[in-house]
């Protein structure tokens, strides 16, 4: 922005804050004394805001003035911003201060293949006084330290957040299903739900994996079938390890891909809409002022989404 905008743009600024003196006093003169300015060059303040605006503002009566209906909607959506401008000033001035503290987060094996990782180092980068501490924790884990107060944020499935808990979704990453290179499928490069029907499939078991497992039994359902299990695992690796030995077939989020070792292969699903979602969970009653700087430094990076 030139410096003739940014002259215009604060002079619009400083008209407006007059506007709404002028309309909560009722009088020019009352306002001007607040303001502490000369009386006349009050009022041609506000006569040049309506020449700009194009738009009477005021009704000048004997004893005053009173804000025509599109002052009264100028003064509202003022009024709002000018709060919201001080909100974030205040809240600046107390990130500035703000030099040291901790936050404990819990995050799963989802976030640790996605941006999580990335958000945490830039964090860390910004505030390098703030220690972060972080917990490997299943979701269901995750929400019950939450509860308890043991963390303070959690990165856990979508499908696991809901109220009273408060969260922020993160990524949204297409499954995919891993085989051993020796399958039949592992030259495949994409693959219909329905092909996953009596496949034997190794997934992580209900009591950690329990969000997980609700999003791959919604996947098989939306194809008519029910997942065939044939192993269960509590971990990752011990997961990692009956997909190497070809004991059967997984489904995880695309994040995992480039983490595979060469002897898997990972094949995009089609024909489903279901995706595997994570979010940033916190419990709104149990903030400090550091996860609140933590939460308001995510959502400046990952924009609101919706669906």
């Amino acid at each position: 922005m030139d410096a003739l905008k940014v002259s215009r743009v604060d002079l619009l600024q400083r008209r407006l804050v007059q506007f709404l003196a002028v309309v909560e006093q009722g009088n020019i003169h009352a306002a001007a004394r607040q303001l502490h300015v000369a009386q006349p060059a009050l009022s041609r303040a506000m006569k040049a805001l309506e020449e700009e605006l194009k738009v009477q503002l005021l009704v000048r009566q004997p004893r005053g003035v009173v804000p025509t209906a599109a002052g009264l909607i100028l003064a509202d959506h003022a009024g709002r911003a000018t709060s919201i401008l001080q909100e974030g000033v205040a809240r600046a001035r107390h990130t500035a201060a703000l030099k040291t503290g901790k936050l404990l987060i819990g995050y799963g094996i989802f976030a640790s293949t996605g941006c999580m990782p990335n958000l945490i180092v830039g964090f860390r980068k910004t505030y390098p006084d703030i220690e972060v501490q972080l917990r490997l924790l299943a979701t269901s884990e995750q929400l019950e330290a939450l509860h308890q107060g043991s963390i303070q944020l959690g990165f856990a499935f979508s499908n696991a957040c809901r109220p009273p808990l408060a969260s922020w979704r993160i990524s949204r990453e297409q499954p995919v299903v891993v085989v051993h290179e020796g399958h039949p499928w592992g030259r495949r490069e994409r693959l219909p739900v329905e092909e996953l029907a009596d496949e034997p499939m190794i997934l992580g078991n209900v009591q950690r994996w329990g969000y997980y497992r609700e999003i791959i039994n919604a996947l098989c359902l939306s194809a008519g079938f029910v997942p065939r299990v044939v192993a269960e695992a509590d971990e990752l690796p011990d997961m990692m390890a009956h997909l190497r030995m070809g004991e059967g077939i997984g489904i995880l989020g695309e994040g995992i891909v480039n983490q595979l070792p060469a002897s898997l292969h990972a094949i995009p699903l089609s024909n489903h809409r279901l995706t595997f979602d994570l979010s940033m969970v916190w419990n709104p009653e149990a903030l400090d002022e550091v996860a609140r700087l933590f939460i308001d430094y995510i959502k400046s990076r990952i924009p609101a989404t919706s669906g």
